[in-house]
């Protein structure tokens, strides 16, 4: 089983599979290197595919430290250096796509091919002059409520929230999905859910001069169409997909029409 070793000495989990130009997966928050199954399978028959469990998610070290979107960028930094992915293309759904964006705030876009962003919102807080966040209206209240809900045991409440979040899964999707979020500590979900909601990419946008392509859920009841439609006309070089009857969970819900996409752009 590979395994890297960060700088800070917490081992990450990773598959390298195919050969080709190298592609990396970045998984959603509490989630893992699994919820891409369907598009590592067929890519790899003609890309490198990378996919890794983040650190404190799957296989990869649960610690302590650097449960933050800096460190999650810094370590794909790391170990894409060190499998000598130059360069790379990067695929990130729901948290994935912060740490792209974190990614491209520490290093730039240098090293970067293409990138694909699946469901996410530069900022997920709303407030009078932001109102494309998570739910559309997310205020500061009602994150310390979220918070609240999943601090004592994320465990517990994990079937609850998913059930929510990705509503437009079959019941079989779901469970598998709750069984494999319920895996992650609590620490994890709560440091990483504090990450995404107090940082804001909204300038990181502009700045992304690699060619992007920005897909959503049609039926994602967390963030409206408008969303990545903000995000398209920020980043130069950008093109817009939606995916029609799936929600949040587009790996899952759309498996094939995400797979025919990233072949084509990719």
């Amino acid at each position: 089983m590979p395994y890297f070793s960060t700088t800070d000495n917490v081992e990450l989990y990773y598959e390298d599979k195919g050969d080709g130009d190298p592609v990396v997966f970045l998984h959603g928050w509490t989630c893992n290197r699994h919820f891409f199954s369907e598009q590592i399978s067929a890519l790899r028959e003609e890309y490198r595919v990378i996919s890794l469990d983040l650190r404190g998610h799957g296989d990869s070290g649960h610690p302590q430290q650097g449960l933050t979107l800096e460190r999650l960028a810094t370590d794909v930094d790391e170990i894409t250096s060190y499998l000598g992915l130059s360069p790379v293309s990067f695929v990130g759904w729901s948290m994935g796509a912060h740490v792209i964006f974190e990614y491209v705030e520490q290093f730039g876009c240098d090293n970067l091919e293409r990138l694909v962003l699946i469901d996410m919102s530069p900022k997920l807080l709303t407030d009078d002059e932001w109102d494309l966040g998570l739910y559309g209206e997310f205020s500061h209240e009602e994150n310390l409520e979220t918070i609240g809900l999943f601090t004592p045991s994320w465990d517990r409440v994990a079937g609850d929230i998913f059930r929510d979040l990705l509503d437009k899964l079959s019941d079989e999707q779901l469970e598998w999905v709750i069984q494999e979020s319920e895996k992650t500590p609590t620490n994890t979900a709560v440091n990483l859910w504090v990450a995404m909601v107090t940082n804001d990419y909204r300038e990181t946008l502009p700045g992304i001069d690699v060619p992007t392509l920005v897909t959503y859920g049609e039926e994602s009841n967390l963030y409206a169409p408008e969303t990545a439609e903000f995000m398209t006309d920020q980043i130069p070089d950008s093109e817009l997909v939606g995916f029609s009857d799936v929600g949040h969970g587009v790996p899952l819900g759309a498996p094939e029409e995400l797979t025919e996409e990233l072949e084509a752009f990719l």
